[in-house]
């Protein structure tokens, strides 16, 4: 089948000499761009509000909580003793624990008191 033929049939397609492949876009990064507080831009993802974009089409608009409910917590610390080592769990909890100024008084309390946690 000659190359006129394949094109024709869809199979097979060129693009023209100067096409190009992508358009991407890079925003530029001003000096000394507005900045969000530390705990903030964990949240959300960048410390830039100009870079603050969504991701697959969802905004992350979510504050971190004043308090935990426990009963998700009880759930979400299971899991990860379950998926990780006691070591990389215990990290990861102490961690979040570090994201506000103080804490929760329900993580301190697991951190504190279940036996799994290796590190105080």
């Amino acid at each position: 089948m000659d190359n006129q033929k394949k094109e024709e049939n869809g199979r097979e397609g060129r693009l023209p000499a100067m096409a190009p492949l992508a358009n991407p876009y890079v925003p530029f990064q001003l000096e000394n761009p507005p900045q969000y507080e530390a705990q903030k831009g964990l949240v959300r993802g960048t410390l830039f509000p100009g870079l603050d974009l969504p991701f697959m089409g969802m905004v992350n608009l979510n504050e971190l909580p004043e308090t935990l409910d426990k009963e998700k917590l009880s759930k979400a610390v299971d899991e990860l003793f379950e998926k990780y080592s006691p070591g990389v769990a215990s990290v990861y909890l102490q961690m979040f624990q570090l994201q506000t100024e103080d804490g929760w008084d329900e993580l301190a309390d697991v951190l504190a008191n279940d036996p799994r946690v290796t590190i105080r």
